[in-house]
């Protein structure tokens, strides 16, 4: 990938392993965009981490990706396993107005934070559990 994306974009991509629960919210405040090309992913953990703390997001449109990335207005999306795609969307993001400052649409993130609030989820859940039982 790296002969396919110029030297110029490569500094500014930083790779983050295994980063401890307590550091995440700190992570993502200093974050541009989160990239995550993935091939699945049902409950994007980190995807939900930073949608709700505004960062912009470029993942494969695949799984539950789609539930929490409002394209052009949170993040983008691209076909998963397709590099020229990616690397496409990548520079998009790049060049956008707002995510180039690791900036999301205002609205979005607000209507984003409320669907994944944990007041909201938690009534979600329970509503599901009390289905069920009921069945």
């Amino acid at each position: 990938m790296r002969s396919t994306v110029s030297e110029a974009l490569w500094q500014r991509v930083e790779f983050k392993h295994h980063i401890p629960p307590h550091e995440v919210a700190r992570e993502l405040a200093s974050a541009t965009m989160l990239l995550l090309p993935t091939r699945a992913d049902t409950g994007p953990t980190a995807v939900k981490e930073a949608v709700v703390a505004g960062v912009p997001v470029v993942a494969s449109d695949v799984g539950g990706v789609p539930d929490y990335i409002v394209s052009g207005k949170n993040g983008l999306m691209f076909p998963p396993g397709d590099l020229l795609k990616f690397i496409d969307a990548i520079r998009s993001a790049c060049a956008h107005p707002l995510f180039s400052r690791g900036l999301v649409d205002a609205e979005t993130l607000a209507q984003r934070r409320a669907y994944l609030s944990p007041e909201r989820m938690a009534k979600a859940f329970l509503a599901a559990y009390q289905t069920a039982l009921a069945a």
